[in-house]
């Protein structure tokens, strides 16, 4: 299995040598990537236009949407107290039946009104806003993800920390084993998916063997196999093909 970075650059720290053991998820070596440091600043961008949005969002509901709905009410309220009076007055036998259907139509046209500006949904500047939101949101976590594609990892929501270098990523070790190549030394410029490690699972191990041409008419699949060797001594094993 290779340890690959999914983004190029140059080699800043290396954590592990041919012949250590590793863990899966352990770090092998940090790249420092220009392309992760625009992302970072892309991101920053992102986040930031939403933060902007969603004031503008909240300031919109807060105070343009209430003075609309404000002067309406008070419109209403003109147009309810005119409608009573004129039903007073007419009960008094002092007022016209013109004059009731007009304060009549006064006061629906004022509740209708009252009522639409009430919505805030309706209300075209509040959508804008709300659009505005959406769209940034999108768009930081489109950066988002894609940042985690390359394997950093992100926080959604989390501030950005500007005390760290954004341009750093590790890279991991697929599976735990032994590390038996490395390809690049620390300073060394690397390119995306060109693998640095290469790591191998020991507990299963094959050994390939010559055997003398009188000697294979004695072999079976299956077979008991031993296996001596200088450094790793006696190891039985079996015919596999």
């Amino acid at each position: 299995e290779m340890a690959t970075p999914l983004v190029g650059g140059r080699i800043e720290r290396v954590y592990a040598a041919v012949g250590d053991f590793v863990q899966r998820g352990a770090v092998l070596a940090v790249i420092s990537s220009p392309q992760l440091a625009q992302l970072h600043g892309k991101m920053h961008e992102a986040r930031t236009r939403l933060e902007l949005a969603e004031r503008n969002f909240s300031r919109v509901q807060r105070s343009e949407n209430r003075v609309a709905v404000l002067q309406s009410k008070a419109r209403l309220d003109e147009a309810e107290a005119t409608l009573r009076r004129t039903k007073k007055l007419i009960d008094l036998g002092a007022g016209a039946g013109k004059d009731l259907v007009a304060a009549e139509s006064s006061y629906r046209t004022a509740k209708a009104d009252y009522d639409f500006q009430s919505n805030i949904s309706l209300n075209k500047e509040i959508q804008e806003a709300r659009a505005e939101v959406e769209t940034s949101r999108v768009d930081v976590r489109h950066i988002e993800d894609e940042m985690r594609s390359l394997g950093v990892p992100v926080v959604s929501g989390a501030p950005d920390d500007h005390r760290e270098d954004t341009s750093l990523v590790s890279v991991r070790a697929p599976l735990s084993g032994v590390i038996t190549e490395r390809k690049f030394n620390a300073g060394a410029g690397v390119e995306a998916a060109v693998p640095i490690f290469s790591i191998s699972n020991l507990s299963t191990v094959y050994v390939i063997a010559n055997v003398p041409e009188a000697n294979v008419g004695r072999l079976r699949v299956g077979s008991v196999a031993e296996i001596r060797s200088e450094a790793a001594g006696s190891i039985n094993g079996r015919i596999g093909y």
